[in-house]
């Protein structure tokens, strides 16, 4: 358990002889989880330590996890949305360059963007390895009638109870 931590997309992967948690802060904020914290345990049911630079990384375009790191190579690459534009429009693939207990840092290697023809051509939120298989998450803009219906009806009567 981490206490007193609300992270977002959560992330667990091992690396070295550690176990390590990646996730975005709340994005109750404008910038929808810019900021990258990690933690470390030796086992992974913990104790979990948070990383004394936490947040390690705040860039809208490259911070928030998108999927399980992963190594080629020798090297370790965390995939990270880029929701510069709108939220999860790519995956940026980072190649880290130092991870240990007291020192982050990485940077961009690479960029997945959607296929503007494909059938999820509005963004891309996950991608993730899974044996021989990649798994991508993408995404599609549709308008959803009983959705809105919903959203407004919610809207009203939060308006309406700030009113009474």
């Amino acid at each position: 358990m981490i206490a007193d931590a609300t992270v977002v997309d959560a992330t667990l992967f091992r690396h070295g002889e550690l176990w390590w948690l990646a996730g975005a802060s709340d994005p109750g904020g404008a910038q929808l989880g810019a900021d990258l914290h990690l933690w470390y345990a030796t086992d992974i049911s913990g104790p979990w330590t948070a990383h004394p630079s936490n947040p390690v990384k705040t860039d809208v375009c490259s911070a928030r996890p998108a999927g399980t790191p992963f190594v080629s190579d020798g090297v370790l690459y965390r995939p990270a949305q880029d929701s510069s534009l709108t939220y999860g429009s790519r995956v940026v693939i980072n190649r880290v360059v130092t991870l240990t207990t007291t020192t982050f840092r990485e940077e961009p290697a690479a960029f997945v963007a959607p296929d503007a023809n494909g059938p999820y051509p509005d963004g891309l939120h996950t991608l993730s390895a899974v044996g021989g298989m990649t798994l991508i998450d993408g995404k599609r803009l549709a308008f959803a009638p009983a959705e809105f219906r919903r959203v407004i009806r919610r809207m009203v009567m939060r308006r309406l109870r700030k009113l009474l």
